[in-house]
């Protein structure tokens, strides 16, 4: 008796030192699954948008929208106030969830990671801050080395994009925005049709209220 009460308390050691290696996602938090692809060639956008419209289709709403820049992309996921988040919020479940699905479809190694948010203010700001990363990321990409990174961080993006038409000869505006910024999509049904409703602009002063309405509403 006293040898399955001391296997038993080991089992519960046990099965406690695994719950509390896994994070969970609190059902009143944001949060954006981050997904990059190893090899720098891969797109992330035909997987993207398959994920949101399953997700869409599935009735799992809890999906807000995602943001793809080349081989990455970032999946918002709304809180939930009277149930758990997907795999009740674990996030080991969700990451392996995602790679597995995201390495098939891409046939790509794939990195994973969770970002949690407690308000809708954070979640602005976090990606008004990767769409200008990943301007300055196209910039360097597009001079084809005429400009460093080192360089791209030292410059405001005016002198980014001057230094990009006088070196490389590349005319800022005539490349496709989602090439300068990335691209937001989100899936809806509009008269029984579904369609995705892209962004792919920067986040700026003027733009906050349509990317709040665009995430939330």
């Amino acid at each position: 008796m006293s040898t399955l009460s001391s296997s038993q308390r080991l089992m519960n050691d046990v099965v406690l030192y695994e719950e509390n290696s896994d994070r969970k996602i609190p059902s009143d938090s944001y949060y954006v699954v981050v997904l990059k692809a190893l090899n720098l060639t891969t797109d992330l956008t035909d997987f993207t948008k398959m994920m949101l419209k399953k997700k869409y289709v599935d009735q799992e709403f809890t999906l807000v929208c995602a943001y793809v820049y080349l081989n990455e992309c970032h999946i918002l996921f709304s809180s939930v106030e009277d149930r758990s988040h997907e795999f009740g919020g674990s996030q080991q479940a969700i990451c392996s969830d995602y790679v597995s699905t995201c390495v098939m479809h891409t046939s790509d190694k794939i990195i994973c990671n969770i970002v949690e948010f407690e308000s809708r203010s954070k979640i602005i700001v976090y990606f008004q801050t990767k769409v200008f990363e990943n301007t300055k990321k196209s910039v360097v990409r597009l001079s084809k080395v005429s400009i460093s990174k080192k360089e791209s961080n030292n410059l405001t993006k005016a002198e980014l994009v001057k230094a990009l038409e006088e070196r490389a000869a590349i005319k800022w505006d005539n490349t496709p925005s989602s090439d300068r910024y990335g691209t937001f999509y989100k899936y809806v049904t509009i008269k029984n049709q579904g369609k995705y409703i892209t962004i792919s602009e920067p986040i700026d002063g003027q733009s906050m209220d349509k990317f709040t309405s665009y995430f939330f509403s």
